[in-house]
């Protein structure tokens, strides 16, 4: 996906930092191996892993994303859509949720409250094998990522661990 931005403006420390019209001469937003970048005809100026903590928030053709890279640090960047906002919009919201300035969010109720519970009800559930899954396909470009990463197979082993004792101790307490 490539779509042509104008108006760009990123928030570093505590102001924002505006590119001039002269700047944002070809300016585009592109979607490359789950990468949101921004670039000009010769240089990438912000590049953005869609698996951090994302959100957007439009109103007409602005909008205003929020990045959650660490608990101290948000980034926020702000650009106009110069064609096929609704387009861009959509495809932007398969990556992470883009809500309208003006939607009220919704009284929803998540199901668990933090991943203790969630371990409780994977660990309880008798029959595992039915339970089925289809991935979303911007997975794949992630799963490559972790596989090139040297430090996954030790986070392997460290969940697989964890997960271990859970299911050992689980065991303890049914029998």
């Amino acid at each position: 996906m490539v779509v042509s931005i104008d108006k760009l403006m990123l928030w570093r420390v505590d102001s924002w930092k505006k590119y001039g019209p002269n700047e944002c001469i070809s300016m585009s937003l592109r979607i490359l191996c789950d990468q949101l970048l921004i670039t000009t005809e010769s240089k990438v100026l912000e590049t953005i892993n869609m698996n951090e903590k994302i959100k957007g928030i439009y109103k007409g053709d602005v909008l205003v994303l929020f990045i959650r890279r660490t608990a101290q640090e948000i980034r926020k960047i702000k650009f106009q859509i110069k064609n096929n906002t609704d387009h861009c919009l959509e495809l932007l919201n398969k990556y992470f949720p883009v809500v309208s300035h003006n939607s009220r969010p919704n009284n929803i109720r998540p199901r668990y409250r933090n991943i203790e519970e969630v371990l409780t009800y994977a660990l309880n559930k008798k029959d595992l094998t039915s339970c089925t899954t289809d991935l979303p396909p911007s997975f794949k470009n992630f799963v490559k990522l972790c596989l090139l990463d040297p430090s996954f197979p030790k986070l392997v082993q460290e969940t697989q661990k964890f997960l271990n004792c859970k299911i050992n101790k689980n065991s303890d307490f049914t029998e």
